[in-house]
């Protein structure tokens, strides 16, 4: 079964739940355009599966605290275990459309021998939280064509469904797997300190964004400085808190005007805002659009 969906389902420690239909078998296969999400992108977020994708049109940005890439139709990456990332639609692109297949690891892990010597040190190789996957590659390419064969056998969900579905994701670990060993071999799994204090502050800017939020605040989340805080973020998301905590307070306004009724000023008060006209300053600012024609512009009928 394929899902269509315009947003992610992320708790306050920025944690995503997979949108699954059988608990039993822990899959989920969903086609996504990054044009319907607020200002076009899939906010900062990790989870404790993995995640496979690959673009059908357009182009896709793909961000972690170790760098980003861009991938055009054809190309895909990997997304490892519990790694912070940000997926967006390039910058100048009109379109972003991709397909994401998600599943946890245990699905693959009948035998221990498996999981001691195949999946853990994938899911501990701190230095790759995210692999950009090219057709130009013969190993890279066969690994994409897997994700294609994954995605029509959830969209057909032919007889005997798990068994083709597992048979699949055997195939693309495998292919995975080959592409990473080389990295595997002496790596040792890293404790991203910068990174998990990130995800500390970000869930507390999440969880207080609509009331008196300042840096203070976010570093003490964290148990840091307000010195460490602002180096923090700028290592891992090259932007610093207090800018961080303007955008997501615009973002949840442009999501407010979009799926709510409410007028300007409740809504300014609800993200945060001392004032509608700052709120309207700020958003013009990083929209290029008032609250008033934003909501014009985008709100479906």
């Amino acid at each position: 079964m394929i899902q269509y969906v315009n947003d992610l389902s992320v708790a306050d420690n920025l944690r995503e739940t997979m949108r699954i239909y059988d608990s039993a078998f822990p899959f989920s296969a969903i086609e996504l355009n990054a044009v319907e999400y607020v200002n076009k992108c899939a906010k900062w977020h990790w989870h404790d599966f993995v995640e496979f994708c690959y673009v059908v049109s357009g182009e896709v940005e793909c961000c972690t605290p170790k760098g980003s890439f861009s991938l055009r139709p054809g190309e895909g990456y990997f997304i490892n275990a519990n790694a912070l990332h940000l997926i967006r639609m390039a910058a100048g692109a009109s379109d972003a459309t991709y397909r994401v297949l998600q599943f946890e690891t245990n699905i693959l892990c009948g035998a221990g021998a498996v999981a001691g010597r195949f999946v853990s040190p994938i899911e501990q190789c701190g230095e790759v939280p995210a692999l950009k996957l090219g057709k130009r590659d013969p190993d890279e390419r066969a690994l994409l064509e897997d994700l294609a064969c994954l995605y029509r056998i959830a969209e057909e969900e032919p007889g005997p469904y798990e068994l083709r579905i597992l048979h699949c994701v055997t195939d693309i670990w495998l292919n995975l797997y080959t592409l990473m060993k080389p990295k595997l071999g002496n790596s040792v799994p890293l404790q991203d300190t910068a990174a998990s204090r990130v995800k500390d502050m970000l869930a507390c800017i999440h969880e207080r964004y609509s009331g008196p939020l300042c840096v203070a605040d976010i570093a003490a989340a964290a148990n840091i400085s307000r010195r460490e805080a602002y180096r923090s973020f700028q290592e891992v998301l090259g932007t610093t808190p207090s800018l961080y905590v303007l955008r997501y307070r615009i973002n949840c306004g442009a999501r407010m005007l979009l799926e709510t009724s409410r007028n300007i000023t409740e809504i300014s008060i609800a993200c945060g805002f001392a004032s509608p006209s700052y709120f309207c300053k700020a958003f013009h600012d990083l929209t290029g659009l008032s609250p008033r024609d934003f909501r014009r512009v985008n709100r479906r009928a």
